[in-house]
């Protein structure tokens, strides 16, 4: 499938989706800090 695809082009891609995975990762680490924050708030604050 990818036996004609030059280098540059291999890597590129593979960089790609390395970011985008790493974008995944940080946004789903920031939903969950927001969600214990939210929790340690409510458990404190009553």
């Amino acid at each position: 499938m990818f036996s004609n695809t030059s280098i540059r082009t291999a890597l590129t891609i593979t960089i790609a989706g390395y970011t985008a995975a790493l974008m995944l990762v940080i946004a789903t680490s920031i939903a969950g800090l927001e969600t214990a924050n939210m929790a340690l708030d409510r458990m404190y604050n009553r």
